[in-house]
């Protein structure tokens, strides 16, 4: 990861004075962002019901299932974002892809296959009923490791993550901001210890163009919350839709377009 930004957007401002201009509206960015994850999410899915968990010794096999369930994408940009927003995640993953070709990492269309993990994982293992409660807790800790480790990979091969900061997200106490979700948290803190890199495929694109001249809380209980670290660089609404309008105009794509989101939000 290059930078990191806490983004504060919200559905109306994304409509009216981003894609409005280019006659385009969030549903259809929504669309759009949808079907960049078809494959993504089709090969998640596959690799789950298609498991074959268990190697010569009746156990099963953790990074078979890591590598089944986490299918390789590279992306420039990691969205994190409340599980409350993900049709708004979705919707700019698609206009940033749409407007300037970049590819967005939203994470809960990966994970939100989660619970199906653990239920297949429980239904192959043999576990006897005086054990139950027990395996569950064990399954749900494999499976959160697995994720968590993925999510770190993923995160530190882009090159810029963006933080989705809305009141679903995070909430203020004083002049303290703080998340209920420890994936939020963990996502955020991870940032702040990820080497600084920008992405080496720039280097082959520029050798090539020589060559060739993005937990649940119940309100009803109490919450575990966690202090939301201030390393990040905050964007502003405005500060993004200008981001957006240059780089269209400018005909700004991909790493380009990254670099003139460098150059104004420092």
């Amino acid at each position: 990861m290059y930078k990191g930004y806490g983004l504060k957007l919200s559905d109306w401002f994304v409509q009216s004075r981003v894609l409005a201009a280019y006659g385009k509206s969030v549903e259809q960015m929504y669309s759009f962002g949808l079907s960049e994850y078809k494959q993504v999410i089709a090969e998640s899915k596959a690799g789950i019901a298609g498991l074959s968990p268990y190697d010569s010794k009746d156990n099963i096999d953790g990074n078979q299932i890591e590598t089944s369930w986490f299918p390789k994408r590279r992306c420039h940009v990691f969205l994190s974002h409340s599980h409350k927003d993900e049709a708004l995640a979705v919707s700019i993953a698609g206009a940033l892809k749409y407007l300037m070709g970049l590819d967005v990492f939203v994470d809960s269309l990966v994970w939100g296959f989660r619970d199906d993990l653990i239920n297949q994982l429980l239904n192959r293992l043999h576990i006897p009923d005086e054990e139950k409660d027990y395996r569950y807790r064990q399954v749900i800790a494999h499976v959160d490791c697995m994720l968590n480790k993925s999510l770190i990979e993923m995160e530190d091969g882009c090159e810029c993550l963006l933080f989705l900061n809305t009141p679903n997200s995070v909430s203020t106490y004083g002049i303290v901001q703080r998340t209920n979700s420890p994936w939020i948290y963990s996502e955020l803190e991870t940032s702040r210890f990820l080497r600084v890199h920008m992405d080496d495929r720039r280097t082959k694109i520029k050798l090539a163009n020589e060559a060739m001249d993005s937990a649940v809380t119940n309100s009803r209980f109490g919450t575990i919350s966690y202090a939301v670290p201030n390393h990040l660089l905050d964007l502003s609404g405005e500060a993004f839709a200008r981001w957006c309008v240059s780089c269209c105009r400018e005909g700004r794509k991909s790493f380009d377009a990254l670099d003139k989101l460098y150059s104004i939000a420092r």
